[in-house]
């Protein structure tokens, strides 16, 4: 992604969840990724 740097959480897709001091479930998030050289996703077309 161009408006973030790499390796940081943009989207928190499913909350986690703690009790006192164990971990019940992790939160399932989105990371942002450096994009790999081409214009655009692949197999789309400009």
């Amino acid at each position: 992604s161009d408006a973030v740097s790499e390796d940081t959480v943009i989207a928190e897709l499913q909350p986690g969840y703690r009790l006192h001091d164990r971990l019940l479930r992790p939160a399932l998030v989105r990371v942002a990724h450096p994009r790999r050289g081409g214009e655009g996703a692949p197999g789309t077309e400009p």
